[in-house]
């Protein structure tokens, strides 16, 4: 039988093949990419380091994170969150099969009913199956809006414009299914340094020895 930590661990490892295919796709559209993970892969991938995910950012590269946090029971919503505050994210962009936030599952129910804008309270009161509730908080606690897309269909999600932001004061909405047209991608940060939207957007890990 195998051990739930174990579970976790395989779990986190099997992302980096997301991560390799990933990586070759967008290198074949003209994408500089480097794949990152918090468990050493060192011939596939580099260690991810704040400082030098950041310097790849600042020079336009795509980073890929995998492998989550690296601990077991930490899911990889929790580590988008973190990773988004940690490097300066202005937005968490979650993709999904439906089109945005649902009261419940609308592949199961028909009668569910879909929100164009929502908080954090919200989500919380009602239970929302939006992404796990931990990192709902931290994005709460961060004040990091959240944006949910169909990632099956091209030009369904964007970052907002800054009429769209929240006002200052106020709790950014948790999740969107009411986005605008541009960006598609699966999971993804917009870097306050280097946000270069379509072209080179700042993702969620290649290898690279040395940041040249």
């Amino acid at each position: 039988m195998i051990q739930e930590a174990t579970a976790h661990y395989m779990g986190m490892t099997a992302t980096v093949i997301n991560g390799l295919a990933l990586q070759d796709a967008m290198e074949g559209l003209g994408c500089q990419t480097r794949l990152m993970t918090t468990i050493r892969m060192d011939e596939v991938a580099e260690p991810f380091i704040r400082r030098r995910a950041l310097t790849h950012l600042e020079r336009g590269r795509v980073i890929i994170l995998a492998t989550g946090t690296g601990s077991p029971f930490v899911t990889t919503d929790t580590a988008a969150a973190l990773r988004g505050k940690e490097l300066g994210a202005e937005v968490l962009m979650k993709a999904t099969r439906v089109e945005g936030v649902y009261s419940a599952d609308p592949e199961k129910n028909p009668h569910a009913v879909r929100y164009e804008n929502l908080t954090y309270e919200q989500v919380f009161r009602d239970e929302l199956k939006v992404m796990d509730m931990t990192a709902i908080g931290m994005c709460m606690e961060n004040n990091l809006p959240i944006l949910v897309f169909n990632f099956k269909k091209e030009g369904t999600s964007s970052v907002p414009s800054p009429a769209r932001r929240s006002a200052p004061g106020s709790a950014p909405p948790a999740a969107s299914a009411h986005l605008e047209p541009g960006l598609s991608r699966r999971r993804m940060y917009g870097s306050r340094r280097n946000r270069r939207l379509p072209g080179n957007p700042a993702f969620v890990g290649k290898h690279n020895d040395e940041i040249d």
